[in-house]
């Protein structure tokens, strides 16, 4: 399993965590496991990315924008490490937590080499060797990955409902404002890569038949680009709706 999915239960594990002395505690992991899910669902987007280019120079600007991801997710690695047991955490829970993102490292390699096997079914598809159905599948890959971010942001600020009152309230609203950001800066690389996918469009209209495959590519990745924007919104409205319900409790 990888560490990005193992992220997936990180909100189940500090759930089961109870008492208001560990309420900071179990907040500061959680933004820490945020922060280490939004730049990996960024790194994510960059490799959709990757799917629409074939030229080296390209494929290079798609690896550097995962690169420029990944320091936001070593920062969240720092914030795990430097939190103590004896803050309100339970010692197995945290031990947990750690071994789940150490494997970051990895996660980039692994990255880097889904942008690699993108280019090189989309090379394959231009030449008859592949079908689309294989390319719709990497392509849906981010999808996927990203949407479970989402779902788990929205379980998080949930789970602080269970906790001390007035805690919660205070840290529920650093949690959504911190939540709108991560919102917003997932939404403008989710425009740029639509942006891009319509020019991806333009181009392979110009040359005819030979662009059919990356229009088809673009295409997907345009669907996909829109999707994430209703996902956005969608989590957005569910924000707004938990954070109103903390501070009016």
């Amino acid at each position: 399993m990888t560490a990005m999915n193992r992220l997936g239960d990180v909100t189940d594990v500090l759930g089961q965590q109870s008492g208001a002395t560990g309420i900071a505690a179990r907040v500061e992991l959680l933004r820490a496991v945020d922060m280490i899910r939004s730049h990996c669902a960024r790194a994510t987007l960059y490799c959709a990315a990757g799917m629409l280019f074939d030229d080296p120079e390209d494929h290079k600007k798609c690896i550097e924008g995962i690169q420029r991801a990944m320091p936001g997710a070593h920062s969240g690695v720092r914030l795990l490490a430097g939190t103590q047991p004896e803050r309100g955490i339970d010692p197995e829970a945290l031990s947990w937590l750690r071994h789940t993102v150490s494997d970051l490292p990895e996660s980039v390699d692994a990255m880097r080499r889904f942008v690699a096997e993108v280019t090189d079914v989309a090379r394959q598809f231009e030449q008859g060797t592949c079908d689309a159905g294989h390319l719709r599948e990497l392509t849906r890959f981010a999808a996927t990955e990203f949407n479970a971010h989402f779902a788990k942001l929205v379980n998080r600020l949930s789970a602080e409902l269970h906790g001390d009152r007035v805690a919660r309230r205070a840290t529920a609203t650093q949690t959504g404002a911190d939540a709108r950001t991560a919102l917003h800066e997932i939404s403008e690389i989710s425009q740029n890569v639509g942006l891009i996918a319509i020019n991806a469009s333009i181009e392979a209209a110009h040359v005819g038949e030979q662009g059919r495959g990356f229009a088809i590519i673009a295409t997907e990745i345009r669907e996909l680009s829109e999707k994430i924007e209703q996902a956005n919104a969608r989590v957005q409205t569910q924000v707004d709706a938990l954070i109103r319900q903390v501070i009016d409790d």
